[in-house]
């Protein structure tokens, strides 16, 4: 919360501080989405066995213009899914015989908010760059979830109590429970 903090004073700051120089800061409001891969990174097992998705990063964005420069500072409040595959997973017996294949996913969700320094070309063809750090939040894991499905799905129960904060991530599989008084 404290990079929160930081981020808007250090807008505020550029803003007033280009107002004192007669020059206007120039804000930029708007929305990005567009496609994300990425290399979930771990141990050696999931280094060398998990595939990137694509999957996709959507949300608002604050742009603070320097004027006269080819300078911006900005920042966005991301949506982003991100995931990772498996190849065939083989599965085997006590005496290590091939039984079966399988393959494995992993589904996360984060809310993103990157502070980001924005360089660009001057001219009618604009390249621009972005560096900077970012703060992560994840809001949930699908595959975690999923395992609670399966190991509700295996033994037999009438009766279900879900407590617990949240929006609602396993409820809304936990409903789909059959033979299940849920509440």
């Amino acid at each position: 919360m404290m990079k929160a903090t930081y981020t808007l004073l250090i807008l505020f700051f550029i803003g007033f501080s280009c107002d004192a120089q007669k020059y206007r800061a120039v804000y930029k409001l708007g929305i990005e989405g567009g496609p994300s891969l990425t290399k979930l990174r771990g141990n050696e097992y999931l280094n060398a066995n998990y595939i990137s998705t694509i999957a996709y990063a959507t949300g608002l964005s604050f742009q603070v213009l320097v004027p006269k420069k080819s300078l911006s500072f900005k920042t966005n409040l991301f949506y982003e899914k991100k995931g990772a595959v498996t190849d065939d997973i083989f599965i085997t017996d006590a005496t290590g015989s091939v039984r079966g294949t399988t393959n494995n996913s992993i589904s996360l969700t984060y809310i993103t908010i990157p502070a980001m320094l924005r360089v660009r070309t001057k001219g009618r063809v604009g390249v621009f760059a972005n560096a900077g750090g970012f703060v992560g939040f994840l809001l949930k894991d699908e595959t975690v979830i999923d395992k609670i499905i399966a190991a509700l799905k295996k033994e037999p129960f009438e009766n279900l109590l879900e407590v617990g904060p949240g929006a609602g991530a396993l409820t809304k599989h936990l409903i789909n429970l059959p033979n299940v008084n849920f509440k």
